[in-house]
């Protein structure tokens, strides 16, 4: 697409506080381990705090972190952020129903490494949602006592 009418994704999030998530994001969690988690918590890539998912014992966790409500052309916007995963994997796209996950359509995934990464996705080839809906970040696994860290979305 013609990248010079593409525009950062409106909200920006740092995640400052800690465990809680910013004001307007939600979450989809579910683990069979009790020990699993995803939240904000230490160890941003910006001091002091991001959202990081643990798996545990578990290799089939659900985890989306959701972000405030938006009806922007999403045709027209570009996603920055931040990202590391030990054997992680980052899933990107978007929710119609921000506590339903059947309504999750990915746009992108990475296998994530130790290593702090930017990442930019060009929204340019994404069906337009229409309407009202919410970008999501699904943290997933294929093995267990796994991270993935995600910081600094813009």
């Amino acid at each position: 697409g013609d990248h010079r009418d593409l525009h950062f994704f409106p909200y920006t999030t740092l995640f400052r506080s800690t465990p809680e998530y910013p004001m307007g994001w939600s979450t989809i969690f579910s683990a069979t381990s009790t020990y699993a988690y995803y939240e904000t918590s230490t160890g941003g890539y910006s001091d002091p705090n991001c959202l990081k998912a643990y798996n545990s014992s578990d290799t089939e966790p659900v985890m989306f972190a959701i972000t405030p409500p938006t009806s922007i052309d999403i045709s027209t916007t570009r996603l920055q952020f931040m990202a590391k995963g030990e054997a992680g994997i980052l899933r990107i796209g978007t929710m119609t129903d921000h506590t339903d996950e059947a309504t999750f359509t990915s746009i992108t995934s990475y296998t994530l490494t130790s290593d702090w990464t930017e990442y930019i996705i060009d929204l340019d080839t994404v069906t337009p949602v229409g309407g009202t809906y919410f970008l999501a970040f699904q943290a997933d696994f294929d093995f267990t006592y796994d991270y993935v860290y995600v910081d600094d979305i813009t």
